[in-house]
């Protein structure tokens, strides 16, 4: 009840606020899932990599505006961006990955 309390102003309402931090995670684990199907390549590595990355990037998006260093995003974006990231970062890793070996 006391978090409830936090939330009482109509401008920012607590659904969107667990929205928001359900998208941040969910959108990386989206990547991370389409990345397995998609790609025969993949390995273990590449993914934690990438869902790693998104998280990160995501979290610096859900914060950076409550200081007003950039605009707010909708929570719809979270998720796409998430699933961005996840295939950017594993591409690059898998590129830089390469054994040797093979």
């Amino acid at each position: 009840m006391g978090t409830g309390l936090l939330f009482q102003s109509e401008t920012n309402p607590a659904v969107d606020f667990a929205l928001k931090i359900q998208s941040l995670i969910y959108g990386g684990l989206l990547g991370v899932f389409l990345l397995g199907i998609v790609s025969q390549k993949a390995q273990l590595k590449d993914a934690v990599i990438s869902y790693t990355f998104a998280i990160v990037i995501l979290s610096l998006l859900f914060v950076l505006p409550k200081f007003n260093i950039i605009p707010a995003l909708n929570l719809t974006w979270f998720t796409f961006f998430g699933v961005v990231i996840t295939f950017i970062i594993a591409n690059i890793t898998m590129l830089f990955g390469k054994s040797k070996l093979n």
